[in-house]
């Protein structure tokens, strides 16, 4: 089976030298290793452009191809017709993007799944990103999930020829109940990207490989910790934000790990992947957001004197809380509290961390809620009841959401 190894780059050269000097440091090194960069925008600025191009025609660690493109497509268009080129002349393919640093293993990991699972069409992409989301070992160093990421991955080549860009995929969706409640569960979150398209916001090509593969039930291997890390959240991307308050956290593998990788024999879900994805994807619309935090901030300003929550606090002892969330109204709760002597914000609360800390207060998952916390106020009050969903408990906190919160304080 040929398997090819495809980067696409295109104006940022630290990222794109961390990315192959990584890659050159793989155990295994790609066979053939093609290069796309994106054509210039007149705003780019030429002299991280041209870096770039000088870059990646200086590799010399093994075989490449490189095609630079004489017009800028922008990045969905440039991975589209780019897989479509290697595809040509290769059964499989690995795939990176300027921001995706490879663990040694990552090479091995990649043509091990490839191999493994050509010829079980149930199996339809290699993620090499791990999210942190805490999953029950099957013993092996994977498991399966029923979506994709595009932040280092692989598929064959008669997988990707039922990839379409089709608008009306939610529509069929929609319309059967089951097929609806999967797509949910699975990649509710994709809706507002493919939405996205449309209203110019984003230019999404993973959305519609992530809906080819839910229409298909597709199953998508991942792994328990990372062999790839993404090193784009310094603000410096088209398609990732900046994440400024903390250290990114990130589920990767040890780079000195050099144990033999172990994968799956049985295609199928985690025993308790209902329970570990529950709620991760789900989409909550825009509006209904907006609302909520509309109401939220008319809220604050109808308190007017906020030394009353600290005598709503001090008044049924609480001086230990924990806040669910981060955002706009996250930091102004938090501000707040802050000039509270008798209070203290224990933690902040995420499903899946992304951060270590968040105004300077710890950022942990719902399982580890400090014991000692006697409140804990969810922002996303709009979504009380998948959080109480994650709690395990037993717990001796009162939970509430930041609206009853804040109305309690002004009766």
């Amino acid at each position: 089976m040929n398997i090819a190894t495809v980067l696409f780059t295109y104006n940022r050269p630290l990222h794109t030298q961390r990315v192959l000097d990584a890659l050159a440091k793989n155990l295994q090194k790609p066979s053939l290793l093609y290069i796309f960069q994106d054509g210039m925008e007149e705003s780019t600025d030429f002299r991280d452009w041209k870096a770039v191009s000088n870059i990646i025609n200086s590799v010399d660690w093994c075989r490449t191809r490189v095609v630079i493109s004489p017009e800028n497509k922008g990045l969905a268009e440039s991975v589209v017709t780019g897989m479509n080129f290697v595809f040509r002349e290769n059964d499989a393919a690995i795939v990176l993007e300027d921001d995706c640093v490879t663990h040694p293993q990552f090479m091995d990991y990649m043509c091990q799944a490839l191999e493994k699972y050509k010829d079980n069409k149930d199996v339809w992409n290699i993620n090499a990103y791990a999210e942190n989301i805490p999953v029950h070992s099957n013993g092996t160093d994977a498991y399966f999930i029923g979506r994709s990421y595009s932040w280092g991955w692989a598929t064959w080549k008669d997988r990707w020829q039922h990839y379409s860009i089709d608008y009306r995929v939610i529509a069929r969706f929609r319309k059967d109940a089951e097929m609806n409640e999967y797509f949910s569960f699975w990649a509710g979150d994709v809706e507002n990207y493919i939405l996205g398209n449309v209203t110019g916001r984003c230019n999404s090509w993973a959305s519609f490989w992530t809906t080819s593969i839910i229409e298909h039930k597709g199953f998508c291997l991942a792994p328990y910790r990372g062999f790839v890390e993404n090193i784009g959240f310094d603000g410096s991307g088209t398609h990732c934000g900046k994440e400024s308050s903390g250290t990114v956290i990130q589920n990767v593998r040890p780079s000195d790990c050099t144990a033999p990788i172990l994968l799956p024999d049985d295609i199928r879900f985690p025993d308790d992947w209902e329970t570990s994805f529950y709620g991760r994807y789900r989409r909550i619309p825009v509006e209904t957001k907006l609302r909520f935090y509309n109401k939220v901030l008319l809220q604050f300003l109808r308190i007017g004197d906020m030394t009353k929550i600290f005598k709503y606090l001090f008044c049924r002892g609480i001086s230990k809380i924990a806040i669910w969330g981060r955002g706009e109204v996250s930091k102004l709760l938090l501000d707040v509290l802050a000039k509270d002597r008798n209070v203290s914000v224990l933690a902040v609360i995420e499903t899946c961390p992304r951060i270590s800390e968040y105004e300077g207060i710890p950022v942990v998952r719902p399982s580890d809620i400090p014991s000692e916390t006697q409140l804990l106020i969810c922002i996303p009050a709009y979504d009380m009841d998948d959080i109480r969903r994650m709690l395990v408990g037993p717990f001796d906190f009162k939970m509430i959401g930041v609206d009853e919160f804040l109305d309690l304080v002004v009766e």
